[in-house]
């Protein structure tokens, strides 16, 4: 490539680089600024605290400390291979405040409430649900009767399923030993299920955009997430499309001279005794090659048939750990090949 097309490269990767940090300093401060809050306590009606801020990031810490995001996703960033906990807590909040509310007005259970009845504790958990009741000069977020009733049942949801343990859910019994790393963990769940259901100051979405959709606790997908959506995918593919154009027109497609006689001619020469050497550094890396495909198709097969060992049985069931192990040799084993390779390049240079 001549000099004159190498240089307009040159630019063109620093203009690159440079507006690339740009846009991502500009959406990390948006970001900060537009973030749901971290309440520094959480209270009843009646003004005892339930959790304070220290307990929610012990959970996210927990979170983060077992590899929960090699098994689901909170707001949808993780892996698919498990239950979004936002989604999930959200949902259940739902169902335990609609039992609290058909107790409460009707003493019975909310199954057991006729059409008109059930209609009118939808109507109450869900308006419950958007209020928002956080006091930004007091740092305080307020819980309504419901909402403690919900949050304690939660709590004994993920204390019951991090430490027995549900194969269906590819969680292995006694995952989190620590009572008090899962009762948190229960507190960082319901906080992030609290922003995705309530209503941001002076808005009629959440703190999540109404995400995620859930009729059964007043979440719809809002029309500026889908205008939106729509328009970066419009705009994605014009850019990408104009691109290409510009590589095209601008001649970075063309060579001064095509290396395609020369590559033919090394095709043809004999191997050498360097190259001869290098055999085994290349077995290396093929055998390494191998078990690394071997890991990823492992942890496809826990994707689509969580807490089985190809069909040997419940003796073979493993956990969330086992995946993430699974996941790191997956992605360690290219490290080595990568050095092997290049050991064998310095052996035949």
């Amino acid at each position: 490539m001549n000099r004159s097309v190498s240089k307009r490269l040159r630019i063109l990767f620093v203009l690159s680089l440079f507006g690339a940090a740009i846009v991502a300093a500009v959406s990390g401060i948006a970001t900060m600024e537009d973030a749901p809050p971290y309440p520094a306590k959480v209270v009843s009606p009646a003004g005892d605290i339930i959790t304070t801020k220290s307990e929610i990031m012990k959970g996210q810490s927990t979170f983060q400390q077992y590899g929960l995001m090699d098994l689901g996703s909170v707001w949808g960033h993780g892996t698919y291979r498990g239950p979004d906990f936002t989604a999930t807590t959200l949902h259940q909040i739902g169902i335990y405040m609609r039992e609290y509310y058909a107790k409460q007005k009707y003493q019975q259970s909310y199954a057991n409430l006729g059409p008109a009845e059930k209609a009118a504790v939808d109507g109450l958990t869900i308006s419950d649900i958007k209020q928002n009741r956080y006091d930004r000069s007091s740092d305080t977020l307020t819980l309504s009767g419901a909402q403690v009733f919900a949050l304690e049942q939660v709590r004994s949801y993920y204390d019951d399923l991090f430490s027995r343990g549900d194969p269906e859910k590819v969680v292995s019994a006694g995952t989190i030993t620590d009572p008090g790393q899962r009762a948190a963990l229960a507190d960082f769940f319901f906080w992030t299920a609290w922003a995705a259901g309530t209503l941001r100051p002076n808005a009629d979405h959440t703190y999540t955009n109404n995400w995620p959709p859930d009729v059964t606790v007043g979440n719809q997908l809002s029309a500026q997430a889908t205008t939106w959506t729509v328009i970066s995918i419009i705009m994605f593919m014009a850019f990408l499309g104009l691109i290409a154009w510009l590589f095209h027109w601008g001649g970075f497609n063309k060579e001064a001279d095509s290396q395609f006689d020369q590559a033919q001619v090394l095709a043809r020469l004999p191997i050498s005794a360097s190259q001869a050497k290098t055999a085994k550094y290349f077995l290396v890396v093929v055998a390494l090659f191998l078990l690394q495909t071997l890991m990823g198709g492992y942890m496809a097969h826990q994707t689509s048939n969580p807490g089985t060992f190809y069909g040997l049985g419940s003796e073979a069931r493993i956990g969330a750990e086992g995946h993430a192990d699974a996941r790191l040799f997956h992605m360690d084993f290219g490290l080595p090949r990568a050095r092997f390779r290049h050991l064998a390049l310095r052996r035949h240079l």
